[in-house]
């Protein structure tokens, strides 16, 4: 797999570094911020395609020899978790930079509660908030943008970081349409952080998965930090905690209140659907806190027996919702609902289950196709 042409360019404002991958062209860009073109960012984008595609990832620019040394631990990881072979990447090599890496502070920030999390106690300052645009997000989405910039202006000058916005059409190139980005997303994280390195030289992480609830992901405590450079140190921030645990720690924060975003499923322009499983998961953590009349924007409890009751049961993530059967603010009505999408969700997943439907599933396709 061969990374080639790696550019930079000013144009209308924007900053914007490019590359040509497999015959692809591959961009980066911000209106924010200069970006450097640092042949370790699409390295550390592609290095985990590379290995799906059981390819050498091939680049014409030198490597750190930090970064080289530090995805070797990386390999063993993919090899185990995802049966994939420990490939190291084939090119040229230097000495290691002597630049003073900056000693500003970068978070990827989504305005979730991970990411609110880490602003609120990582325990330093944070000088930059990085939200990608190409993300979770398409990066033509510009109605949604606009509403996240409203959001990320007023943490902004909050806590005093400054915003970039970076855009990128990196989910759009034909291997990370092969691949789930669940596998791929860390080394995306960590190419922004390496673009950005001459703003910040510590990309701080948040993170999704909790030590204690441990599973394979593309960003993730034993992985995170194996993508920093000479130029960059990467840290994974969080993972003694579940993310529903993270957010009843912060939920009373006026910041958090007016700005925590956590659907991915984009039904709304303003960041929230109310109506999706993670949206569901939210609403029923901050009932635990006591807090959910004080979020705007989410809807309330009015309505939360009839959207439980028509959540999907295939996902099966539903330790918060266990969780809230204990709680003393969740109300016998809802405790009841939560019971019965867990029992429903538990028999779905049964193999024997599955293996009945099976055949159900196969006729109802047959009669679409023979209707089309």
């Amino acid at each position: 797999m061969h990374i080639s042409r790696i550019t930079s360019s000013f144009d209308n404002q924007v900053h914007r570094i490019s590359a040509t991958v497999m015959g692809t062209e591959v961009w980066f860009e911000s209106p924010d911020v200069e970006l450097r073109p640092s042949a370790e960012a699409f390295a550390s984008a592609f290095l985990i395609p590379s290995l799906h595609i059981a390819e050498a990832l091939e680049i014409d620019q030198p490597l750190d020899p930090v970064w080289l040394s530090n995805i070797k631990n990386i390999l063993p990881l993919a090899s185990e978790w995802w049966g994939y072979s420990e490939i190291l990447p084939r090119a040229l090599v230097v000495s290691p930079s002597t630049e003073t890496a900056s000693d500003k502070i970068g978070l990827s920030f989504s305005g979730g509660a991970d990411s609110l999390y880490s602003l609120l106690r990582y325990g330093r300052k944070i000088d930059y908030l990085v939200f990608i645009q190409g993300f979770d997000m398409k990066h033509d989405d510009f109605e949604r943008l606009e509403f996240y910039r409203k959001s990320l202006d007023r943490i902004g000058e909050t806590t005093g970081s400054k915003i970039i916005i970076l855009r990128t059409n990196i989910r759009e190139h034909p291997l990370f349409e092969q691949i789930s980005f669940n596998v791929t997303h860390g080394g995306v994280l960590a190419a922004v952080g390496h673009l950005l390195s001459d703003s910040f030289g510590h990309l701080v992480i948040s993170s999704s998965i909790s030590k204690d609830r441990d599973k394979p992901w593309g960003s993730h405590w034993r992985i995170d930090e194996n993508w920093s450079s000479s130029n960059l140190r990467i840290t994974h921030f969080g993972a003694e905690h579940q993310r529903n645990e993270k957010l009843i720690m912060i939920a009373n924060e006026p910041l958090v209140r007016s700005n925590l975003r956590v659907c991915w499923e984009n039904r709304s322009s303003s960041g929230n659907c109310s109506i999706c499983e993670k949206c569901i998961r939210t609403r029923v953590a901050l009932m635990m806190a006591g807090e959910l009349e004080n979020y705007p924007g989410f809807e309330g409890a009015e309505n939360l027996v009839e959207q439980i009751a028509n959540l999907p049961l295939s996902t099966g993530k539903m330790l918060i919702f266990s969780k809230a059967l204990d709680s003393e603010r969740i109300s016998p009505e809802i405790k009841k609902a939560l019971k019965t999408h867990i029992r429903k969700t538990r028999r779905y997943q049964n193999p024997h289950y599955q293996g009945l439907i099976a055949p159900i599933r196969r006729l109802r396709s047959w009669i679409r196709r023979i209707n089309r």
